[in-house]
């Protein structure tokens, strides 16, 4: 364990005393606060305070010889660490530098105090480059060149930083040639593990994330050798600080892939982290920067009650060491609180540590921007009735957006919207907040506007969808009387609707499409630069913000300056970007950069006996619009809320998901559907009625259920197979979007493929596994990844592959189904051991997969963070057993897949879930399926009977093959009915798990 006081100097060499000294400043004051154990501004009694303030005055006695008097100066200078006072560390510093000119201890700990005190930035560079010309013993050389290059990259100066890290780079490679004994082999390597850790930040700060990365690991590696090295001819005191080093590279590592967005290896990373500080001995004093990287992280992920529980025990832990309040340790601990609190929309607990760092503050011009939480503590100011305050706060945070990185920024559309917001709450400012709303809408739905990462995690997708459901609101509130102005308010909120039922989706596609372009090499290249122009813009914006909200923004003006206009050289350059994709890659850019389609754009791609819906709840209400090939658009207000949309989807999912009960099934729940009914789709009834078949747009929970299963009248007792279901009347599809169903529409009438079809199911998702055995009833994923926050217990996930539930029933139909499309059992049919997704994938590239009509994945649909490591959704494959191989067909996958399919069939999947999270990565795939050439998707919405799926399947396809005019959703309507009709099957639990999800035309 680390010792709990300073350890006595040894008697070293003079060259390692100086390495050792110079080293104290190399990661500033908290990694010296760890080596020593003293955490910086804690608290202390005063008798234990006037006792070190008495140190500070003892003079320099006279006549100490030189080793004396630097063990003098450094008693002082520790005293002043422990006070936490940097203005007698100055004093300090510079007397010890006077006394002795020719010590590097004091002349670096002062150059680097003088760096990091920001006004005083200049006159520390130039004790630095001082250091750096009169150096010349190799190692120290090495060092001061890392330590230069890292404090330019913290003021912007990336060719010094890049000069200094080369030369640093020569002296390490020529310093290997040299053999060393003990000491001087640990100075070696823990050269090379700084210059390692610091290349690392070089690249992380250009956005360049897989390079940082692949020097991350090489310092993490190093650390290791490191750690090996510690011998008795190393002090125990540099061994903590060298294994202090090494623990927080790790943690640093999880900041790069946090930032490349590969959440679930930095969750992975943090776990080692925590693993190398416990296995060498520090305490949970030691892991702040640990937990709150890992609060971070949560955050990022939307895993807002995890990441609450982490900052609060930091929280806790910086109470414990008696750090005060009113100090910047203690604010970026409650600011991670803030945050989370954000997340969970506990606006009144928010406001109260706001109105607590306010009082904390109120005296120190200083820390006030670390207290500032602009965009969170206006959000709450919003939500808890204090309008005037969060107009002021988001009027101000405007402002500054405009003013740091543009009007037609991305971050600067959401600012605008929350603006739009605060004043649409005061009806004398109606005007203004159109104006605001109008502007900030065509900023973040515009294509010219391009995201940076750092504003497509969770929270910021929650503001955005705030935004859309507050103007959303606003239009509906304030049309103005004349008809005129009712349809172009109504027509705007039809975009508005469609826009937010579509944001759902689109970081995960957009995410997975750059991913796949890779596999085209022109395409490839432009996306790579792309993602690399966003990355490195994502750093500046961010660094930007960060120098706003430590105050430091006046002492790096010019750095602010310069990444400004690095900002508008970035964001010129990514529109460049997009211009080419959109030109030579058109298909791509609607993928990425969706338009949506106003409701003329719907109609003029409608059929005459057509109908179109948009469904959008909110939380005080629910939005319908339909759209008729005449071109009319028809919109209506539900008093149904999300919540209550949620309970009663979930009510009726409970007496769907029956079908394993057989004659022991509940009664389905015909009071909700035709609730349902009554609300969404009732006013719209005279419109719909000459309609064959019904276009649904909806997402969230709307998306769980199948239509078919409304009643358009009550019905408490009688017959199941004789109700009044919507199916009766109207032929039913559902879409994830209008964008992804008009780009269906409108895509050239081709020939699908002419082989019948091509299937895998029943995979064997364990090596070798027990035969299964049938029950009747296909199983699904029903108990979703529960993640433990606690960093400490293995990452274990209760779905793990081995135990997915095993498809045996499916067979039967794939083969059902390729016995009626006459296809080739041998070559068209894949189940089992077979079902690979290697397989998959090899069909397409070899062009089998291009000719098949249908295509057929009976196995299970996966969400992000479902398996470990997984961050996309996917489909199960066959396990084949090789590390190399993964069994999951991504959405990355699906995207690379050439196919030209009238309909792919995925006939185990759930879409339940409590946050709509399952229903969401099914239009992910979806969508996915579309880019890669199919044209609906018939999905399962809950776990199957065989008998009667089998019989929808096969007569579904024997219409749509039998009657060339009978559309793909009258084709599934002619298959629920024939089902109904069967006296074993006519609840609905068994003619109605299958949706058809896309185009529902011929």
């Amino acid at each position: 364990m680390p010792h709990r006081q300073r350890i006595p100097m040894k008697r070293w060499s003079t060259s390692i005393v100086r390495y050792a000294l110079s080293f104290l400043c190399a990661f500033a004051w908290p990694a010296w606060c760890v080596a020593l154990e003293l955490p910086s501004g804690a608290q202390m009694t005063p008798a234990a305070e006037a006792q070190l303030r008495d140190v500070l005055k003892q003079a320099l006695p006279a006549g100490l010889a030189d080793k004396e008097v630097g063990l003098h100066y450094q008693k002082l200078e520790e005293a002043t660490f422990k006070l936490n006072d940097r203005n007698e560390r100055e004093r300090v510093l510079r007397e010890w530098y006077r006394a002795q000119p020719n010590n590097l201890a004091p002349r670096w700990n002062l150059g680097m105090l003088l760096i990091e005190k920001g006004s005083a930035a200049p006159d520390g560079f130039g004790i630095m480059e001082g250091i750096y010309q009169d150096t010349k013993e190799p190692i120290a050389a090495m060092r001061v060149r890392i330590k230069l290059a890292e404090s330019y990259l913290e003021y912007g100066k990336y060719q010094n930083a890049q000069r200094m890290l080369g030369e640093a780079n020569a002296l390490i490679a020529e310093d290997l040639k040299r053999q060393r004994g003990p000491e001087g082999r640990y100075w070696q390597v823990r050269a090379q593990m700084e210059f390692a850790i610091t290349q690392a930040r070089y690249f992380q700060y250009q956005g360049r994330y897989s390079e940082a990365l692949k020097f991350s690991q090489q310092g993490l590696t190093k650390g290791v050798e490191l750690a090996a090295s510690h011998d008795r001819s190393v002090s125990q005191w540099l061994a903590n600080f060298s294994r202090n080093l090494h623990a927080n590279a790790a943690v640093s590592h999880a900041m790069i892939q946090m930032q490349m967005g590969a959440t679930s290896d930095a969750e992975e990373s943090l776990r080692s982290a925590l693993a190398l500080f416990t296995s060498y001995g520090f305490t949970d004093q030691h892991l702040w920067h640990l937990y709150r990287t890992t609060a971070d992280l949560y955050f990022i992920q939307g895993r807002f009650q995890d990441s609450l529980d982490t900052a609060n025990k930091v929280k806790a832990m910086v109470a414990a060491s008696g750090l005060k309040e009113n100090t910047a340790q203690s604010l970026w601990t409650v600011n991670r609180v803030v945050r989370a609190l954000a997340g969970l929309e506990r606006w009144q607990d928010l406001v109260a540590q706001t109105d607590q760092l306010d009082k904390i503050t109120a005296n120190d011009p200083a820390l006030k921007p670390i207290a500032a939480l602009t965009e969170y503590r206006a959000f709450a100011y919003l939500q808890t009735g204090r309008t005037q305050a969060a107009e002021n706060w988001y009027r101000g945070y405007l402002n500054w957006a405009v003013a740091n990185i543009g009007a037609q920024a991305y971050a600067t559309g959401l600012s605008r919207g929350m603006y739009a917001v605060a004043l649409s709450r005061n009806p004398a400012k109606s005007a203004q907040a159109k104006t605001e709303f109008e502007s900030a809408f065509k900023t973040l739905s515009d294509a010219e506007t391009l995201p940076d990462v750092n504003q497509e995690h969770p929270f910021y997708l929650k503001v955005k969808k705030k935004i859309y459901k507050e103007y959303l609101g606003f239009l509906s509130r304030t049309t103005k009387p004349s008809e005129a102005d009712k349809q172009t308010d109504a027509g705007q909120a039809f975009v508005v609707a469609n826009t937010l039922i579509s944001s759902s989706v689109q970081k995960a596609i957009g995410e997975a499409a750059a991913r796949a372009s890779i596999t085209q090499p022109a395409l490839g290249e432009i996306a790579r630069a792309d993602q690399d122009a966003k990355s490195e813009l994502a750093f500046l914006v961010q660094f930007i913000n960060n120098q706003s909200m430590s105050g430091a923004a006046a002492d790096k003006a010019q750095v602010v300056s310069d990444m400004r206009l690095r900002v508008q050289e970035l964001d010129k350059t990514r529109k460049a970007y997009k211009l080419k994709i959109e030109k030579e890659f058109p298909d791509y850019f609607q993928l990425l950069q969706p338009r949506t389609p106003t409701s003329s754009d719907i109609a003029s791609v409608l059929q005459p006996k057509e109908y179109f819906l948009a469904i959008v709840p909110t939380e005080d209400q629910t939005y319908v619009f339909g759209v008729g090939p005449d071109g009319g658009l028809h919109f209506h207000r539900s008093a149904l809320t999300q919540s209550e949309v949620a309970q009663t989807v979930k009510r009726l999912r409970a007496s769907l998901d029956v079908a394993g009960l057989g004659p022991r099934a509940p009664r389905f729940r015909y009071d909700d559907a035709y609730r349902l009914y009554q609300e969404l789709l009732a006013p719209q009834a005279s419109y719909m009625a000459g309609a064959q078949q019904l276009i649904i747009a909806a997402s969230g929970d709307l998306g769980q259920i199948p239509y078919a299963v409304l009643v358009n009248a009550p019905w408490p007792q009688g017959a199941d197979k004789d109700a009044p279901w919507l199916i009766k009347d109207h032929a039913i599809s559902q879409i994830s979007s209008a964008q992804s169903w008009l780009a269906l529409r409108k895509m050239p009438k081709t020939v699908s493929g002419q082989a019948s079809m091509i299937a895998w199911g029943d995979p064997s998702f364990a090596m070798n596994p027990a035969a299964a055995q049938k029950n009747g009833v296909r199983a699904v994923v029903s108990t979703r990844a529960v993640r433990s926050a606690d960093l400490s217990q293995p990452h274990v996930d209760p779905v793990t592959y081995a135990a997915l539930p095993p498809l045996p029933e499916t067979r039967d139909e794939v083969l059902a189904l390729a016995r009626l499309m006459k296809s080739n059992t041998a070559t068209d049919v894949l189940l089992g051991d077979k079902a690979t997704r290697v397989s998959v994938l090899q069909s397409s590239d070899s062009g089998q997969l291009k000719t098949k009509k249908v295509v057929v994945f009976a196995t299970h649909g996966l969400l992000a963070g479902d398996l470990p490591g997984l961050s996309e959704p996917a489909l199960a494959m066959a396990s084949s057993g090789s590390r190399d191989d993964s069994p999951l067909l991504t959405l990355q996958d699906v995207l690379g897949l050439r196919m030209n399919a009238d309909w792919v069939i995925l006939s185990a999947c759930n879409t339940a879930g409590a946050d709509g999270k399952n229903e969401e990565a099914l239009s992910g795939l979806a969508r996915g399926f579309f880019y890669a050439g199919a044209k609906s998707l018939l999905v399962t919405h809950w776990s199957v009977e065989s008998e009667s799926a089998m019989m929808i399947t096969t007569e579904t396809f024997k219409v749509y093959g039998a009657e060339n005019q009978s559309t793909r959703a009258q084709s599934l309507q002619r298959g629920m009915l024939k089902v109904m009709q069967d006296a074993r099957f006519g609840h609905p639990a068994y003619w109605a798990p299958y949706a058809l999800v896309g185009e529902g035309g011929r």
